[in-house]
């Protein structure tokens, strides 16, 4: 990502780690944690390699609305035509959404 770059001209793609699944109309994203440290922990805590998160109304469209077309403009558009108030303030709810989906390796641009 280019410093002097609008975020909003950015254009996401969702990251091929993940695994989506759609039921009754929430997402469900699944992905791995294969970094040496999770290995470690999920072998004394006997726990699993996968995170499942499931996501609400918002983020299942932000999901969905996603497509390596669309830019982060674009898409906040979409999201305030289908959801309307639900989604307000949506610039800058989608924008922090969008960079907590980049800074955990779930999209990338």
């Amino acid at each position: 990502m280019k410093k002097d770059q609008n975020f909003l001209e950015m254009v996401p793609k969702i990251s091929e780690k993940l695994t989506l699944n759609k039921k009754d109309g929430v997402t469900t994203v699944t992905f791995e944690r294969n970094a040496f440290i999770d290995k470690f922990f999920n072998f004394i805590f006997r726990k699993s390699a996968q995170i499942h998160v499931e996501l609400d109304e918002i983020g299942t469209k932000v999901f969905d609305l996603i497509d390596g077309k669309r830019n982060i403009g674009e898409i906040c558009s979409l999201l305030e035509q289908d959801l309307g108030e639900k989604v307000h303030p949506v610039l800058q709810r989608t924008t922090q959404f969008i960079a907590s989906l980049k800074r955990n390796g779930f999209i990338e641009f």
